[in-house]
């Protein structure tokens, strides 16, 4: 049984950043900061996704996309959930834009359970 998890199913292998699922915070993130990530994650098999922040600039087909931080990988259990934290620093950068925390998910097939997904600065 799942409470209240968001399930992301992936039916087939791909690039990693060709199936992705992203969460838009309220404000941007800040430069060279470090933002603390938990959560809980279980797959219907193990494997790994990844994550990073990103920086959007413009919209449609005139947006470019850049990446507002390192790229972390997260460990997917196929037995009960596992809490996982990571910690992300953004670049040095202008982070006018860059309010979006992506998984990448092509890579991995099958489903992918989160829940309880905290976003928090932190100081290193």
């Amino acid at each position: 049984t799942f409470q209240e998890a968001l399930r992301f199913y992936n039916p087939s292998s791909a690039n990693a950043g060709s199936v992705q699922m992203r969460y838009q915070a309220a404000n941007n993130f800040v430069k060279n900061q470090y933002y603390k990530l938990t959560l809980s994650i279980r797959g219907d098999k193990a494997g790994s996704i990844q994550t990073f922040l990103q920086r959007i600039v413009g919209s449609g087909n005139n947006a470019d996309y850049y990446d507002a931080s390192d790229l972390k990988t997260i460990s997917v259990g196929n037995g009960d959930f596992q809490t996982v934290t990571v910690y992300l620093k953004t670049r040095d950068m202008d982070m006018d834009g860059a309010k979006y925390l992506l998984f990448n998910m092509g890579e991995f097939v099958g489903s992918v359970y989160i829940k309880d997904l905290v976003l928090t600065t932190f100081t290193n």
